[in-house]
């Protein structure tokens, strides 16, 4: 791409040039921007959703026996699969739970930064790198189905550190140093399996877009799956099994987000706009390895997509299910974002109908929790498509920019007015408010831009702004509530109740994993999340099935109570029936229950009061002896 022409016409240069820039932005405030902007788009939230399950892992390497009544470790727990809970557990007993956690999440940010960073490098000319490693930075990272998985997640798990590899693992082999690349690779086989596999599929597709001869190896690797498989190799045997009707129908109540056939119109809006943006990208950027990653991730994303249509949610095969290529979509979801300036700037110097086109795109980037994204990208093609039948005047343009600047302040003002009502409901503190309003990424990336261009005349202001803004960044990151950094500071070992629980009994904790782990040191009888490997393990789910009939009479109750609480417009609590907790530690043969309200006529055998306040009454415990209720 002409320099010259980026230099003078580009939607995102600025025609202002000073040595300034180059020695000190480039080098301070550009790498303290970039910093911030991760930190503030990527707040801590503590150990939750997979985190939970990877902290398992690790604790139950530190305290070994103590969680074998728990369901997920009982069938294997997904720890198996990969070599975090060692290095995760060796943090832990170094820092403490949630010191390790910290350093681990914080350690895999860092990781991300400079993978995208590299990666950027090798696809984008340099007066663009800098919009492209914001888009990827400050864009949306969910993929897949119903907003369940994510890249560069705000919570730690081994994807945190097997994604940066696998960008690594790509930007050398753009840089043609093969060995590296499939060395990275194979690496991230051993962090996460599921997110390696993608990442070869990629790499694979890469190298087949610019010589059809590595055709060759995929038909390899078939024939010798197709072997080992014959001959009974796990985990190739998987090739020829499928899903029994029962195991299928509970994947599909639970693991909803493995089938692609169950996504929501949302989520398959988001992988067009992904497309869309690539196909942009393929056709108007004149830069060979950029169409290359661009055919590859397309290939793989859409390709694993639809193979996973055909042969897991018709044929129920079980080594694709539990595989879940689908998941190579992050891949094009990144890359997608990473070259969205690119697209954005390439249509910006065709004329006015391009311009168009690159708006809607931005709109899209801005809105990603609506079905705004597939919309506009449908738009932007039809206005590219037909530019030669319809005319566009430029005062047509300058309303379409006007419309993208009014949405993007409806869009800030509706997201802070969530913040306040959410403040008013639940009493968050005003950091916590400054800091969500900051991790808006039009916020953040407006502040980014407007720093960037005011840079050459700040002179020294513009390095101590950026440190300023990574200072705010450090502040604010860490967005644990108070009841999550109490329980990730329990000391290792150090359970509540001593001498109450036996090892072996059942204890039922009512919807939380992480309590019973952190504070007791013992597993759950049952909560929905340890079924999260419901693909892997038949044995696994059918059980999980059966106790969470067992115990459905409470979720029962309680949605009961909240249905007429929201009919009446009340905000009563929602406490379990003594009665329904008896059936419940009967039909399970449970030995303890623990609740976080009393039952009315029975005295707990023992109480825990956290200290920790939540809408104005401190979160307590109670822990009931089934034999003893009334």
């Amino acid at each position: 791409m002409n320099k010259e022409v980026l230099a003078s016409t580009s939607f995102f240069s600025s025609s202002r040039k000073s040595p300034l820039i180059k020695r000190w932005y480039l080098s301070s405030t550009t790498g303290l921007l970039l910093i911030a902007t991760l930190l503030l788009s990527h707040q801590f939230v503590g150990i939750r959703h997979d985190s939970i399950l990877y902290a398992g892992d690790a604790l139950a390497r530190l305290l070994p026996g103590q969680f074998h009544e728990d369901p997920y470790f009982f069938y294997g727990s997904q720890g198996r699969f990969t070599v975090l809970p060692a290095m995760y557990a060796w943090l832990i007993a170094t820092f403490g739970l949630g010191g390790g956690t910290i350093v681990a999440m914080l350690t895999a940010l860092g990781l991300y930064l400079v993978a995208t960073v590299y990666l950027v490098n090798a696809i984008a000319p340099k007066p663009m790198r800098v919009f492209c490693i914001l888009s990827v930075v400050l864009g949306w990272t969910f993929y897949g189905g119903l907003r369940i998985f994510a890249y560069s997640e705000s919570f730690f798990t081994a994807r945190s550190f097997a994604e940066p590899v696998v960008l690594v693992g790509l930007g050398a082999l753009i840089r043609a140093r093969n060995g590296i690349a499939f060395g990275l690779l194979a690496a991230s086989l051993l962090i996460h399996p599921l997110v390696g596999v993608t990442g070869l599929l990629a790499a694979w597709l890469f190298l087949v877009a610019a010589d059809r001869r590595w055709l060759l190896l995929g038909v390899v690797v078939a024939i010798v799956a197709t072997t080992l498989g014959l001959a009974g190799v796990a985990p190739f045997d998987e090739l020829f099994k499928c899903y029994d009707e029962e195991w299928f129908a509970l994947v599909a109540d639970i693991n909803a987000q493995a089938l692609v056939s169950r996504w929501s119109p949302f989520d398959y809006g988001i992988v067009l706009f992904d497309a869309t943006v690539l196909w942009f990208v393929a056709s108007r950027v004149e830069r060979g390895l950029v169409r290359q990653l661009v055919i590859a991730v397309l290939a793989a994303g859409l390709g694993a997509t639809i193979v996973s249509l055909v042969a897991v949610d018709g044929l129920h095969s079980t080594l694709l299910g539990k595989l879940q290529i689908w998941r190579a979509l992050w891949i094009l979801q990144w890359t997608a974002l990473a070259t969205l300036p690119l697209a954005i700037d390439a249509l910006w110097q065709r004329g006015v109908h391009s311009r168009v086109a690159a708006l809607f795109l931005v709109l899209g980037w801005m809105a990603p929790f609506s079905v705004a994204p597939a919309f506009l990208a449908i738009l932007a093609i039809a206005v590219e498509s037909l530019r030669n039948r319809i005319a566009i005047s430029r005062t047509t343009m300058r309303i379409v920019m006007a419309v993208v600047l009014i949405a993007a302040a409806v869009i800030v003002i509706q997201y802070e007015a969530r913040l306040f009502k959410v403040d008013e409901d639940f009493a968050q503190p005003l950091g916590h408010l400054v800091g969500q309003a900051l991790a808006m990424n039009i916020v953040l990336f407006g502040i980014a831009v407007l720093a960037m261009k005011l840079a050459p005349r700040l002179g020294w202001a513009g390095p101590l702004a950026a440190l300023g803004l990574f200072c705010c960044s450090l502040a604010f990151w860490d967005q644990r509530n108070p009841w999550q950094r109490k329980i990730e500071a329990q000391p290792l070992g150090e359970h509540i109740w001593p001498g109450l629980v036996d090892a072996n009994a059942k204890i039922y904790w009512y919807r939380d994993l992480m309590a019973p782990w952190v504070l007791l040191g013992h597993g759950n009888y049952y909560t929905q999340q340890q079924g999260s490997g419901a693909v892997f393990s038949r044995e696994m789910i059918v059980e999980l099935d059966k106790r969470q009939k067992v115990t459905g009479i409470l979720d029962f109750q309680e949605q009961i109570c909240r249905m007429m609480n929201s009919l009446n417009g009340k905000q009563g609590s929602c406490e379990p029936d003594a009665n329904a907790v008896k059936t419940v530690c009967n039909k399970g043969a449970i030995d303890y229950v623990v609740l976080q309200s009393r039952l009315e006529g029975n005295e707990p055998t023992a109480r825990y009061a956290t200290g920790v306040i939540e809408n104005g009454f401190e979160k307590q415990f109670f822990l009931y002896r089934c034999s003893a209720l009334n």
